[in-house]
């Protein structure tokens, strides 16, 4: 498990600067809470969580998941505006872009619009890991939403004993608890609500 859980911090490769924080409510329920200026997100967890080096990645239960925090402005602007599917679409097309040179191979990514419970457009996309790269790993799994001046994407990599499916329904489902708390008293009472 070790081995597995060092090969995808390996493989997520995003990175970010934003600090993380998880609130643990009782022995299946604990919020990762990202800190942004005034302003917290919060995603919650159902199950085992295991910490990481990096503090944008975590584990639960068997799944890895990464977030990312990034300003949507370069992206509106790229996208002229039209909406934020298209500025998701835009952001994706520069990640890929960004793998594609870390892989030294260009990558193909496939795309889902995701309509999230909020009525939400989100932006499901994911690609195969290049041949000879990780054995473990079949492909690359992220899910991105706009919320205010912010996208907010998680990630997690699909192994070869796992579903797509199964890594696109943990993501939805946790994308789905997404809430944005703008006061340190209501994120000292989050496991009440």
């Amino acid at each position: 498990m070790n081995k597995f859980i060092l090969t995808i911090i390996g493989v997520l490769s995003i990175t970010t600067l934003q600090a993380q924080q998880l609130i643990k409510c009782d022995s299946s329920t604990t919020y990762w809470v990202i800190a942004q200026d005034k302003t917290h997100y919060t995603l919650k967890l159902n199950g085992k969580i295991q910490t990481t080096p990096r503090k944008t990645l975590v584990v639960v239960n068997t799944n890895a998941l990464q977030y990312l925090l990034l300003d949507k402005q370069p992206y509106a602007k790229a996208a002229e505006k039209k909406g934020d599917l298209r500025i998701l679409i835009k952001q994706a097309t520069k990640e890929l872009e960004f793998f594609s040179a870390q892989f030294k191979k260009q990558l193909k990514a496939q795309m889902q619009k995701i309509v999230l419970d909020n009525k939400k457009e989100a932006l499901l996309w994911w690609y195969e890991m290049p041949e000879g790269m990780n054995e473990s790993i079949i492909q690359q799994v992220f899910l991105s939403v706009v919320i205010n001046d912010k996208i907010l994407g998680v990630a997690s990599v699909q192994a070869k004993d796992q579903k797509f499916e199964d890594i696109k329904g943990f993501l939805v489902t946790v994308l789905n608890t997404l809430k944005e708390v703008r006061s340190k008293r209501k994120l000292k009472k989050i496991c009440k609500y």
